[in-house]
């Protein structure tokens, strides 16, 4: 990413044993549809109404915990901000189990973009 030097700030925001909100949406996807595939034909119809419940509710993290990855799962981000107007100006989500460690700022003398600062991170896949 090409940033701005003045009044920019760059975090790295990386978490072991957690989903990305992808993953997240993948995996109640199919929590829905395993409902669906279990239910006996007696009870189908509500089944597929507690599923739909299920795929529509928006379950506070803070207050019922977010589902656990498991060992070697990470989830990460760089969250590009204005500090002094504390606005957040960019995310970059990275894919399940990427895992960004490192970051800094460098100019490249064969930049197309003449005094362009660019943001390089460091990162391990499948850790």
């Amino acid at each position: 990413a090409v940033v701005s030097t003045q009044s920019t700030g760059i975090m790295i925001e990386t978490d072991h044993n957690t989903f990305t909100e992808a993953s997240k949406l993948q995996r109640k996807q199919q929590i829905a549809e395993e409902m669906v595939e279990t239910a006996d034909e007696s009870s189908r119809v509500e089944v597929v109404k507690l599923a739909e419940q299920f795929l529509t509710d928006d379950l506070a993290e803070e207050t019922f915990t977010s589902p656990k990855a498991g060992a070697s799962m990470w989830a990460s981000q760089i969250r590009i901000l204005n500090p002094i107007k504390q606005e957040t100006l960019e995310i970059i989500k990275f894919e399940q189990n990427e895992a960004a460690f490192s970051i800094c700022v460098c100019q490249f003398n064969n930049s197309p973009i003449p005094g362009a600062v660019y943001v390089v991170v460091g990162t391990v896949k499948e850790m």
